[in-house]
């Protein structure tokens, strides 16, 4: 049937000699997020068009939009998928150790996951896409709180153990670790993928430690 009849855009036919691979709705939907996530990370949201996630998903462009209403509403799924990954990983960490070596445990926990799924989490959390619709941008800045809630519960307690030093603030450590946690994980992004993320990220993280260093010059205690 075409287009004309059944009012909806019709795949081409495939190619003579071959069979096209029929998958269910929700692979489908899987395959079309996971390539909107790595079309971002690779390339940027400028290179997110319709073309390019039909290529990587090996669909017509018309099918595309059998699974979401529209482009928003892919990058919703996307946005929502990797945010409640986040999530999920920061409400169950539990780590080891005092307060500091736990908070650090955190932002590194996230930036391996990051880098193990191909760094799309780490760009969305960077706010490339916050501004493509009020929903997205809830979302986002939701688990940006959540990480940053975490983290200054951490470095509170870091700092209570190290006899409050005067003039240290955890929500402050807690903005430092975020920082930390965008800038390297871009830093790998950009560098193709070579940048030493966790050996970087270890070092920055000796720097906000040396804030919780007692007077005599101790380590936190």
């Amino acid at each position: 049937m075409t287009q004309e009849q059944t009012g909806h855009p019709v795949d081409p036919p495939a190619p003579e000699g071959t069979s096209r691979a029929y998958k269910s709705r929700r692979e489908r939907r899987t395959e079309i997020v996971d390539a909107t996530i790595a079309i971002i990370a690779e390339q940027g949201l400028a290179a997110w068009k319709t073309a390019e996630l039909a290529r990587r998903v090996g669909v017509s462009e018309p099918s595309i939009f059998r699974h979401f209403a529209n482009k928003e509403a892919i990058l919703t799924a996307a946005v929502e998928r990797e945010t409640a990954a986040v999530r999920e990983l920061v409400t169950t960490y539990r780590g080891e150790g005092k307060a500091y070596e736990r908070a650090e445990g955190l932002v590194l926990e996230i930036l391996e996951y990051f880098v193990a799924t191909g760094g799309g989490p780490i760009v969305i959390m960077t706010g490339q896409v916050v501004r493509f619709s009020p929903k997205i941008r809830q979302d986002i800045l939701g688990t940006v709180e959540l990480v940053n809630h975490a983290l200054t519960e951490l470095y509170g307690g870091a700092v209570h153990e190290a006899g409050d030093p005067p003039g240290v603030d955890p929500r402050v450590l807690a903005d430092l670790a975020i920082a930390i946690i965008r800038s390297t994980g871009l830093r790998w992004i950009i560098s193709e993928r070579t940048f030493p993320f966790r050996e970087r990220a270890q070092q920055m993280l000796a720097i906000v430690r040396r804030s919780l260093a007692r007077p005599e010059g101790g380590q936190p205690a």
